[in-house]
């Protein structure tokens, strides 16, 4: 190979090479507007069906807002008395306002007689309220008092009605991997 077929095949190698830049870059520059306008429709659109008290940065990044879930109309619905033991079936509605389901993890409760603590326990389960909707919860509680020495008076009286019945407690809520606790309070038992 000569000098002037070397140089002729260079130059020739040299305007590829360049004409080879030129086009990756103005894809380059492509692929970027590209990216750019479907970044920008994705978090246009999201804003679009996203609830008007929600915000995109905090949707991403975490600093949503949630609501707690209501728990309401707490009343009883069944109710037995017998040898000292008295059992019931407590009904709650129990509303979640979020965009994100509820999920109730377990409930703390204390029955009382009279507003004296006489047995407090917890109840464990997973039960789904989804979002913006209401579940029914049907709990059913007991208790014993039949080893307690008065036990016979004390059931005259829950019967007569001179003594009140009632369920208290907390509800937990795992909503978005947030841990929520809901007071409830039940009426009249018997």
């Amino acid at each position: 190979m000569s000098k002037k077929e070397n140089k002729s095949d260079e130059s020739v190698r040299q305007r590829v090479v360049e004409k080879q830049n030129k086009a990756l870059s103005s894809s380059e520059s492509g692929y970027a507007v590209l990216t750019l306008a479907l970044t920008i429709g994705f978090f246009g659109s999201s804003a679009v069906l996203m609830p008007s008290d929600q915000s995109v940065t905090g949707m991403f990044s975490g600093q949503t807002e949630l609501q707690q879930p209501v728990v309401q109309d707490t009343e009883v619905k069944a109710e037995s008395l017998s040898n000292g033991e008295i059992s019931f079936v407590v009904d709650s509605e129990i509303f979640n306002p979020n965009f994100v389901q509820a999920e109730i993890k377990k409930i703390d409760y204390s029955i009382l007689l009279d507003e004296d603590t006489v047995k407090r326990g917890q109840i464990l389960g997973s039960s789904v309220v989804p979002p913006e909707e209401s579940r029914m919860s049907a709990v059913e509680y007991s208790l014993d008092i039949s080893g307690i020495s008065d036990s016979r008076q004390i059931m005259q009286s829950i019967k007569n009605g001179q003594k009140d019945v009632r369920v208290q407690g907390v509800v937990s809520f795992n909503v978005a991997e947030q841990h929520i606790e809901v007071p409830f309070r039940s009426g009249t038992v018997l």
